[in-house]
């Protein structure tokens, strides 16, 4: 047998083989179709959510129709489906009929904000692992949008207008920093308490997922354990009446 004829069986095998390996690929969406969501002011899709879905993710759902509405002057609405048509907004568990996401999975620390976001020729998915994932991925989805929220209040707020609405996005995410937390000093009053959750919120910036309880915490340390800081006055760095 030649070396060209032995080259053109193995190119068969290796052409065959892949035919097969294509017509066993289910069909599914192609993820990160770039989709238009509304155009000259008409909704081209509605914001969906599942039968069971929990009180918080509807209303993160409401906040995606409210804010998708006002950048395209637009009226979103928001409607019970299976999620595989329109912007499906919520848990894996909410939506069975989809393949997507179901890798998301809360029992680890690392895993529990983690949300996925794809558009589809159908819609966009926009599943998170909890409640807390769910909303970011709504607050992720609008600033890839052309929302921005740069300090608390409505002052800071850039809601920009856009007669297409359209994305191709396709991404899985989770925070780097498993807690984000920045506050105004001594704490927020009654005329700010609300414009700093809602800044929290929108730029993903919790201490909620992961919690730490952290701050100026010295003083405490050296008052619980003075009987030890007494027997290490070196701890305190003190050395003849020097302070380093």
């Amino acid at each position: 047998m030649s070396i060209i004829t032995a080259s053109k069986r193995l190119l068969a095998r290796f052409t065959f083989g892949l035919a097969i390996l294509i017509l066993a690929i289910p069909d599914t969406p192609a993820a990160g179709t770039r989709i238009v969501l509304a155009q000259d002011q008409y909704a081209m899709v509605q914001v969906v959510v599942a039968q069971d879905a929990s009180a918080r993710v509807r209303q993160a759902a409401m906040n995606l129709a409210d804010y998708l509405g006002r950048i395209s002057d637009a009226v979103f609405e928001v409607i019970t489906g299976d999620g595989t048509r329109g912007i499906a907004v919520g848990l894996p568990q909410n939506f069975p009929r989809l393949i997507v996401g179901r890798d998301l999975q809360p029992e680890t620390i690392e895993q529990r904000e983690r949300y996925l976001l794809r558009s589809h020729s159908d819609g966009v998915y926009v599943i998170g692992a909890t409640e807390t994932a769910v909303e970011d991925a709504v607050w992720d989805l609008l600033y890839r949008l052309g929302y921005r929220q740069f300090f608390p209040g409505p002052t800071w707020e850039v809601v920009p207008k856009i007669q297409t609405l359209e994305t191709d996005v396709n991404t899985s995410e989770r925070p780097d920093y498993l807690s984000r937390w920045i506050w105004y000093g001594f704490g927020v009053w009654d005329y700010n308490d609300e414009y700093y959750r809602q800044w929290s919120e929108r730029n993903r910036a919790r201490n909620e997922a992961f919690r730490v309880n952290t701050g100026h915490a010295y003083l405490s340390i050296i008052n619980s354990y003075k009987s030890e800081f007494d027997a290490h006055p070196e701890y305190l760095w003190i050395q003849s009446s020097t302070i380093f």
